[in-house]
């Protein structure tokens, strides 16, 4: 008695493995995307957090009120546009600032924004 596969079953077996090679192709095109947009999260962040740092090293007394679009960013092909709003809080603005960062970019998605803030305390005073 001849033992072997029958032409059924190696049928199956090769409709098996297509439908599994399918699907895990299927799988890559959507974690290529995934992962792209967080390089583009973080990299938002990044621009933000660093912006951030240079508001809170300035003296206090150099912040003053109003809205600056600041230089395009081009990083890893995407192109990220921050600006930073500086606005008083409360009823002294010498002694507590608000700073807004916004950075915004294009996905494949489309247009993404997000937004940092901080408020600031006069400690020279």
């Amino acid at each position: 008695m001849k033992r072997g596969f029958t032409l059924l079953e190696t049928t199956l077996a090769t409709a098996l493995l297509c439908g599994l090679m399918l699907f895990l192709f299927n799988l890559y095109p959507a974690s290529t995307m995934a992962i792209r947009q967080s390089q583009d999260q973080l990299t938002a962040d990044s621009l933000a957090e660093t912006l951030l740092s240079d508001y809170k090293a300035a003296p206090f007394r150099s912040l003053t009120p109003g809205r600056t679009a600041l230089a395009k960013v081009a990083y890893s092909g995407s192109d990220y546009y921050p600006e930073s709003e500086i606005y008083p809080v409360g009823s002294d603005p010498d002694v507590l600032k608000g700073v807004r960062v916004t950075v915004r970019w294009q996905s494949p998605r489309g247009p993404r924004v997000e937004q940092y803030e901080m408020v600031l305390v006069n400690l020279e005073s």
